[in-house]
């Protein structure tokens, strides 16, 4: 019984994970749309002749593209946690005797 009640804390455990990668998925793909748009802020800044507003929206562009790092990389651990507490799900199901 043991066993079965590790199984259900560590699948609530992959759901949890999973709503937060969903989450920061989400954060990504409007930071995405917020880094274009900089971009283009930063392009028509100086086209315009105005390197202090470049300058700035520079600025902005760097700082978005250090919260797509921080993201990715929360991302890429996230998937990892699903990934180990996956495994660690299957040994626990391989362990409980099958019922018929």
């Amino acid at each position: 019984m043991a066993y079965v009640t590790r199984l259900e804390k560590v699948r609530s455990d992959i759901a949890d994970l999973a709503i937060a990668r969903e989450q920061v998925e989400t954060q990504i793909g409007a930071l995405a749309e917020v880094q274009l748009k900089l971009r283009a802020q930063q392009a028509k800044a100086a086209e315009m002749g105005r390197p202090d507003l470049a300058e700035l929206a520079a600025g902005r562009v760097r700082s978005a593209d250090e919260q797509m790092s921080e993201l990715t990389e929360r991302q890429g651990a996230l998937r990892e946690q699903i990934r180990k507490l996956a495994e660690t799900a299957q040994r626990l199901e391989a362990r409980i005797p099958k019922r018929r």
